[in-house]
Order: C-alpha cells, then sequence, then structure tokens
C-alpha cells in the first residue's frame, strides 16, 4: 500500500489507500512500524506538499496523526519536514482537517523542538490562540510551549508575533476554569520560556507587566497545585531579572507566597510532588529574592518579609568569605547596615528561627550553617531559568 502512494496519480483512489493504512495502523504498533520500514511517513509528507484534494488532506493527515503517537515514527515525520507540511494547511476551513493538524503538530512538537526553520508557522499559532474552538487552542499553546523550550530563533519570533500578549489574554481567559488548567499550565510554561534566554527576554518580561500579566500570578503561586506553582514561580523569577518589573513584583501579593512556597518545599527538598521537584521550587524562589536584593529600593519589601535569611547561598555573600558589610548589593549588607525593621509579626520563618533584625552584626553570624537543606549548588551555578519538554500524552 505504502508502495502504490508513489505510483498513483488520481487523488481519489489515493485517499482510499490513506483510508487503509489508517485502519490497519490505529491502534496496532507493529503495523506503525512496517509502514515506518518502507518509508511511509516521508511519502505521506509528500503528499501533504504536493496535493490540494480535501479528502485527501483530511485521510493522510488522519494517518499521520495515528502515526505521531509511535515514538519510532515522530522523528522520521519531522525529518521529512512534516511540520511545515502540515501549519501549511492550517488555514484550511474544513474543520476535521484542522483538527488533524492540530492534534498531530501536538504530538510531533517534543520532537519537532530542536529542528530549524520552524519559525515561519509560528505566528499562525499565536493567532490560533485567539480561536474560539477550545481544541486548536488546547494544541496551538502546547505546540508553543515545547518550541520555544531553549530555542532561542522560535522564542524571538513568537514574541516578534505578539505571542506574549495573546498568551496573557489567553491565561486571563481561562483564569476561573478549572477544567481548563491544561491550558493555563501551558500558557505559564510558555511565558516563563519566552522571558528568558533569548535577546528579545528583556522585552518579553516588561511586556508581561505592561499588560498586567504579573497579576495572574498570585492565584498560581498555591501548594494546592505544584503543577502550576512551578511555572508560576519560574516566570515571576524571570520577570525579576528586569529590574523595572520590580515595583510591580514587590507590590503584589506574589512575593509573600514565594517565601511560604520555599518553606514548604525547602521541608521536602528531596522530594517530588505531582512530578515537580522541590528542589526547582527552592531554587526559583531562592533567585527570585536573590535578584530582588541587589536593589536598594527593594530591601524594605524583603524586611518585611524577613526574607534575609533565604539570601545566605547569593554569591555575593561568598565572594571570598567577605563579611556581610562589604558586598553593597546584598540584601544581608543593608540589613545590618542599620536600615530599620519594620512589624514582622506575620512574617514567616523557618522552624526555630530568629529574624534578622534580632541581629546586631550580621558578618559574624554563619548564615549558611544555620539553613537547613539549601541546595548544594551555590546560586551562580543554578541554570538562569527552568523550562521542560511537555509530557503530552499521545492522542491516536
Amino acid at each position: 500500500l505504502v508502495g502504490l502512494l508513489g505510483r498513483i496519480s488520481q487523488d481519489r483512489l489515493l485517499a482510499i489507500i490513506m483510508d487503509c493504512l489508517y485502519l490497519l495502523a490505529q491502534g496496532d504498533p507493529q503495523s506503525k512500524l512496517i509502514i515506518l520500514s518502507v518509508q511511509g511517513p516521508s511519502e505521506m509528507v509528500r503528499v501533504l506538499r504536493t496535493k490540494e484534494h480535501a479528502k485527501l488532506l483530511v485521510t493522510t493527515t488522519r494517518v499521520l496523526k495515528v502515526l505521531s503517537v509511535c515514538n519510532s515514527s515522530k522523528p522520521a515525520i519531522v525529518n521529512a519536514g512534516g511540520m511545515q507540511a502540515l501549519s501549511s494547511h492550517l488555514a484550511s476551513a474544513n474543520p476535521r482537517l484542522k483538527r488533524n493538524i492540530l492534534l498531530t503538530m501536538r504530538n510531533l512538537s517534543d520532537t519537532a523542538n530542536r529542528q530549524q526553520g520552524l519559525e515561519i508557522l509560528l505566528p499562525d499559532l499565536v493567532q490560533l490562540l485567539g480561536d474560539t474552538d477550545l481544541t486548536s487552542v488546547t494544541c496551538a499553546v502546547g505546540i508553543l510551549s515545547n518550541l520555544t523550550c531553549n530555542n532561542s530563533s522560535n522564542k524571538s519570533a513568537v514574541c516578534q508575533a505578539s505571542g506574549v500578549e495573546a498568551l496573557i489574554r489567553l491565561a486571563s481567559h481561562y483564569s476561573n476554569f478549572e477544567s481548563h488548567q491544561e491550558i493555563v499550565e501551558r500558557c505559564l510554561c510558555t511565558l516563563r520560556h519566552l522571558t528568558n534566554g533569548h535577546d528579545r527576554a528583556d522585552v518579553a518580561a516588561q511586556t508581561v507587566c505592561v499588560h498586567q500579566g504579573h497579576n495572574l500570578l498570585p492565584r498560581y503561586l498555591s501548594p494546592a497545585n505544584w503543577s502550576l506553582a512551578k511555572p508560576a514561580l519560574g516566570l515571576l523569577s524571570n520577570l525579576a531579572q528586569c529590574s523595572a518589573n520590580h515595583p510591580q513584583i514587590c507590590e503584589s501579593d506574589s512575593l509573600p507566597q514565594a517565601v511560604h512556597l520555599f518553606m514548604l518545599a525547602n521541608q521536602h527538598s528531596e522530594e517530588v510532588i505531582e512530578d515537580v521537584r522541590m528542589k526547582e521550587i527552592v531554587e526559583s524562589a531562592m533567585r527570585l529574592l536573590d535578584e530582588l536584593s541587589r536593589y536598594e529600593a527593594n530591601h524594605r519589601t524583603l524586611q518585611q518579609l524577613n526574607c534575609g535569611w533565604i539570601l545566605a547561598r547569593s554569591p555575593v555573600l561568598q565572594n571570598d568569605h567577605m563579611p556581610a558589610q562589604a558586598h553593597p548589593h546584598s540584601f544581608a549588607a543593608a540589613s545590618s547596615s542599620g536600615l530599620q525593621h519594620e512589624s514582622t509579626s506575620q512574617a514567616p520563618f523557618l522552624p526555630g528561627w530568629s529574624p534578622l533584625n534580632e541581629f546586631d552584626d550580621l558578618s559574624d553570624l554563619d548564615l549558611t550553617a544555620a539553613i537547613p537543606n539549601l541546595p548544594g549548588q551555590p546560586l551562580n551555578t543554578i541554570p538562569a531559568y527552568m523550562e521542560d519538554i511537555y509530557a503530552l500524552e499521545p492522542l491516536d
């Protein structure tokens, strides 16, 4: 059957062959491997590139959707140019064709993450974030999340296509719908990717705050759902890398919640809860507060949260074992310089801790010995941001 695809030119007959291949491959791993062994995926991609017959396109994408759940077939489809061929038909008015395309691209997106030349299809995916069809939106945001993971070219392309604004609108729209958590989670992850690791990251970070995206984060910085807390905290940490965002961050409810997450995660730093490594939560919170502490304007807010101890492993406190006062940009140095400490009666502490303002001279205090279970790495060896390929459940 696969051999016939290269020898027959009649569209209707090709559509019948594709239907036969679909019925043989669906739910049968062995048939998928046989189709792969005779170059089936590349032949199907060729059909997508050269044909416009509606029925043929629907049947071809349906077979590719089935093959895209096979880990052995996915690289073959991607390497044959499957993502580009599929995206060329995204503008179709045929809802069945559009659905098949998006589900197939969704299944392939983790494998296509490192492929070059996908920037051209990203604006179309950004536009789909505003679609009224829930399946289209879910697939589009999942694809964008995977394609922007550790891929600077794709990140820049999404930003240039106004992807940051579109993601904020989407996350805001579905923020009150618990049944659509996957959409919100993918929005947060994609925004986390876009706000670091490429030449437009600072612009993206500022855009998030300009469009009030930071106000979405407090509701997700909760231990009730670590799957949402992780990308929300990672995004907040990335936003803090841009000093222009500090006033909005310090005025929001995100900081107290980030400290609360740190305390909880630090008590279980070697555990994995809801598929989230608690060590990553600890590192993100430390990175967030360390960045804020480098600017004197933030010191009072940090003092109110009693956060000085969380920065004990900051590189500015470890340079040649210098005393805290010798580091003008560290929060601990600011705390010991005479800055008045406001009431912290409701500030969060680790068990057994005393507030920082009870120490007159921090230079004689071994902060690192007092903090239990901190990550073994100093902050300057921790990656600046966390990015994850989304573990999508294949759709056959």
